[in-house]
């Protein structure tokens, strides 16, 4: 997992010869590792997302959750939509909406596989758009927002969140430094996820469509584990169940590296007060 990003470079131009196809391989192999971990905690920054809006009032007839994954924030949306509404979430991963489908007890919520930068939907379908921890993944972000606005009522407005600053995300840097500082390689990704982590970077690949930035701020995500063995576990940094960055390190190494990853988790938690912690970028965009 990458944690650097180099300002100018053309993040779009270094992705595999099908990116679309090796993301939805990822996603369908890392589906339920992600949802019995981290998934469990990213939707919390819904709330946030609907901080705008007014109590508990309705927030639209029709809701698009983009990236759904395993439909913990669509299921949330749906209770904030209005009685009746249509609500949708969508993912490129067939392993995500089985997982979705199967999980949601919410009425009138449908989940649909497509990729962001073709939606199976008429223009103007919905009143707002939710992608949480989902844009910054998709091969070209500049086509999904073309499609987003193609879908947006007048009127509605995209709420994203994408990974903010590395500097300050103890939780994505862990395995990656813990690993150079002992020597052990792992394989070079082909774009950072922090490569929309500066406002600007949201505001350049908007210039191309007729969405603007309207506001954003960034927002602490704390993962809480009891210890750095824990954190672990629910990170992939194990031998007995490894997620996909573990399985790419050689076998010889895989011990010696969760090793020292649960030392510098543990020695992270303590100085976290007990969370690693992801810095997230919230944007409101119209």
């Amino acid at each position: 997992m990458n944690t650097t990003y180099t300002p100018g470079e053309d993040p779009e131009q270094t992705l595999p010869a099908d990116p679309l196809g090796a993301l939805r391989d990822y996603w369908n192999e890392c589906a339920e590792h992600f949802n019995s971990g981290p998934g469990k905690t990213t939707p919390q920054l819904l709330d946030a997302l609907l901080g705008d809006f007014p109590g508990d009032a309705p927030i639209g007839d029709a809701l698009l959750d983009l990236a759904c994954g395993a439909g913990l924030t669509t299921a949330s949306l749906a209770r904030r939509g209005a009685p009746g509404g249509r609500v949708v979430g969508v993912d490129l991963s067939t392993a995500m909406i089985d997982a979705a489908r199967s999980g949601c007890s919410q009425p009138d919520v449908d989940f649909v596989v497509a990729s962001a930068d073709a939606l199976p939907f008429a223009d103007h379908s919905f009143d707002h758009v939710f992608c949480n921890m989902g844009l910054m993944l998709f091969p070209s972000a500049a086509d999904a927002l073309l499609e987003i606005g193609r879908v947006l009522r007048p009127g509605g407005t995209l709420r994203a969140s994408v990974w903010g600053r590395p500097e300050h995300s103890t939780v994505m840097s862990l395995l990656p430094s813990v690993a150079e500082s002992i020597g052990i390689a792992l394989p070079t990704p082909p774009r950072s996820n922090f490569h929309l982590g500066q406002p600007e970077d949201l505001q350049s690949l908007l210039s191309a469509t007729e969405l603007s930035l309207r506001s954003y701020r960034y927002q602490t995500l704390r993962f809480v584990y009891a210890d750095g063995t824990s954190a672990c576990e629910g990170l992939g940094i194990s031998e007995a169940r490894p997620g996909p960055a573990m399985r790419m390190v050689l076998p010889q190494d895989r011990g010696r590296l969760v090793s020292a990853c649960r030392d510098e988790a543990d020695r992270r938690l303590q100085a976290g007060g007990g969370a690693l912690v992801l810095d997230a970028l919230l944007a409101v965009i119209a």
